[in-house]
């Protein structure tokens, strides 16, 4: 029971049942149909009979919606697609419920059960009918207030899933500036200290032309080996480095892919916004987005998101709901970047588990 209860899901079926129930209660007590101001000393223990049938039947509708016929109210999907789950809902509810109050009405104003259902010989579908028509009825105004409350409910979904998605993106880009302070600080703490040691040696070793010829050559070394080790480095950029080319002469471009901000779609262009010396800067190349797209495939943080954009994850540094549909705010520009309904739970995915497993 306890893992019933868990369940999202679970709680929203339940939670609509109720309130199905005390609606049926106050239409019953205000409207008074099926010739209810007929009843005197049983009326109100009619409507509770009605009532709690109402929600047990809109529970066992809400599971059969849900596990059977596999459209639950899940504000994850598109609002679209809640709205009709709940309509599947009140249509599966409307049958049974018009059952269940036909036989309640039979067990309580008939010699038998059976009595308004079967008579002489034959099926009696006219009391069946009359209390489908008023659940139907009672269903349409109810489902009016279930189009709203799914909608709010959505709607404050998709709010808190925004303000998860960019408190985790915030939290990175404040460890992201302090590893870099403290990389910085490392850094001039160690030229700190080879510059002191540098001075300490000079100023306790009296040095002879030989011993100065001796310094000099183990500068040059240092030296060979600082400018091997750049060009080995370079090298190895190199390596990583990204090759795209246009179709059009001298139309190309070199950059790692980690380095690559966003691409986008412009007819048969693209436009590519990168880092250059920490700088965001752009190139438009002749070239379509799907052959670029397909040099970026093995790269796991480059992603499209939109028919005309693919964007790097590691430099989303905003993701928020607007009434056009989710944007994103790159790191180093102004411009929003639009996300499709068809690449919207791919890109809320993939930035959950990049942040949240930080791995940049």
């Amino acid at each position: 029971m306890k893992q019933f209860f868990s369940i999202p899901q679970n709680i929203r079926i339940l939670r609509e049942a109720v309130l199905s129930g005390i609606f049926t209660y106050l239409v019953m007590g205000l409207i008074a149909p099926f010739n209810l101001d007929q009843l005197d000393n049983i009326r109100y223990i009619y409507f509770i009979y009605i009532s709690l049938s109402s929600i047990i039947v809109g529970i066992i509708s809400g599971l059969i919606s849900t596990y059977v016929l596999k459209m639950p109210l899940d504000p994850s999907l598109p609002l679209n697609k809640v709205h009709r789950n709940a309509m599947v809902m009140q249509l599966v509810n409307a049958p049974l419920l018009a059952i269940v109050l036909t036989t309640i009405n039979g067990s309580m104003f008939c010699n038998r059960i059976a009595d308004i259902w079967w008579y002489d010989g034959h099926i009696i579908l006219d009391p069946y009918l009359h209390f489908l028509y008023y659940v139907i009825a009672i269903d349409i105004i109810f489902f009016i207030g279930t189009f709203i409350r799914n909608r709010n409910w959505h709607l404050h979904y998709q709010l808190d899933e925004m303000r998860a998605i960019n408190a985790l993106l915030e939290q990175k880009a404040e460890e992201d500036d302090k590893r870099l302070f403290w990389k910085k600080e490392k850094g001039k703490k160690e030229e700190n200290e080879e510059v002191n040691e540098l001075r300490k040696n000079e100023e306790n070793t009296p040095k002879s032309n030989e011993g100065k010829e001796q310094e000099n050559d183990v500068k040059d070394g240092h030296r060979n080996n600082d400018e091997e080790s750049s060009h080995r480095n370079n090298n190895d950029e190199t390596k990583g480095k990204l090759r795209f080319i246009g179709h059009s002469s001298n139309s190309e471009l070199e950059v790692l892919p980690s380095q690559i901000l966003y691409v986008e779609a412009m007819a048969n262009y693209a436009d590519i916004w990168y880092l250059d010396q920490d700088t965001p800067t752009h190139k438009l190349l002749r070239i379509t987005l799907k052959e670029i797209k397909e040099s970026l495939d093995s790269i796991p943080f480059m992603v499209q998101c939109h028919r005309a954009f693919i964007v790097n994850l590691n430099f989303v540094v905003t993701m928020t709901n607007r009434s056009n549909g989710y944007q994103l705010q790159m790191f180093g520009t102004e411009k929003q970047i639009p996300v499709s309904r068809t690449y919207t739970p791919l890109i809320k995915q993939k930035l959950q588990k990049r942040v949240c497993h930080k791995s940049y």
